[in-house]
């Protein structure tokens, strides 16, 4: 990357061209981990905004040494996400919080980046999808105990399996857990990141008693993270309301998002009472 003009020049570097030191990817990252997040974020913003002047995006590289540089910049500009809501996270006394809460922000992506803070997880992201390749929501209930019809681990593993292939529930189909182990493994080998499912605390996962046996449940069972999304944009504090509404914008011309059109498209969770009759 070193040799690449428009790494080198980028906003993000300017005056450290000429530097005794060669600008390399390893320096490159140390100083997009030293500068201030919000400088870092600005930057990257106006690299990608320059591209798309040109009729550019994010994901249209004209060369493979392009594509590296796009990558690149991407990244740093996820690591000073990553530290900005770290700061954002710690000013609204919001840390310590127990791992079933749910995420203060109400979008999707800026949900991801807020609980891989929180949790310690990894995000994978390919060119061109505003949300992390390695998260999936969870739009099937998986387990409820106590609830006839509603129990055991072939069908957990059918729910699991069709929220992981974003696709409709197959109904009447048992699936061996330990297949569906063997998906989400090599899934995450491939991604080189483990796989998170996020899951609406509404409905039923409006109890925390009940957030906290699923989260358990598919760390135990399929060795799956979970976080939980309030997506109520209402009900957000003002310091997540303005993390929130900052990254999206930073962000907004790398992934293609705006914040009018910021909210995922995934559908929601249906909601289910212990009363539902069983399937």
């Amino acid at each position: 990357m070193r040799t690449q003009q428009s790494f080198t020049r980028a906003d993000l570097f300017q005056g450290l061209e000429q530097a005794a030191v060669p600008l390399g990817p390893e320096r490159a990252f140390a100083i997009a981990c030293d500068k201030h997040p919000l400088d870092v974020l600005v930057d990257a913003r106006e690299f990608f905004k320059a591209r798309s002047a040109r009729g550019l995006s994010a994901a249209a590289s004209v060369s493979e040494a392009d594509g590296i540089v796009c990558g690149a910049i991407v990244r740093y500009a996820l690591v000073a996400a990553e530290r900005y809501v770290v700061g954002k996270v710690e000013e609204g006394a919001d840390r310590h919080r127990p791992d079933h809460d749910p995420v203060r922000s109400s979008d999707h992506l800026v949900a991801c980046i807020e609980a891989a803070m929180r949790l310690g997880f990894g995000l994978c992201f390919s060119a061109g999808n505003p949300q992390p390749e390695n998260v999936f929501r969870l739009v099937h209930p998986v387990p409820e105990p106590g609830v006839s019809g509603e129990e055991g681990e072939a069908l957990s593993a059918a729910e699991l399996l069709a929220t992981l292939e974003r696709g409709e529930l197959q109904t009447g189909r048992d699936f061996d857990r330990n297949y569906v182990k063997t998906i989400i493994k090599k899934r995450a080998k491939k991604l080189q990141t483990g796989l998170v499912v996020s899951a609406d605390a509404e409905g039923r996962l409006q109890s925390a008693d009940r957030r906290a046996e699923l989260l358990q449940y598919l760390k135990d069972k399929f060795e799956l993270q979970t976080f939980f999304h309030q997506r109520a944009h209402e009900t957000m504090p003002r310091w997540a309301k303005e993390m929130q509404d900052t990254l999206l914008h930073a962000l907004g011309p790398i992934f293609a998002i705006s914040l009018e059109n910021a909210k995922t498209k995934e559908e929601s969770m249906p909601e289910k009472t212990d009363q539902q009759a069983p399937r």
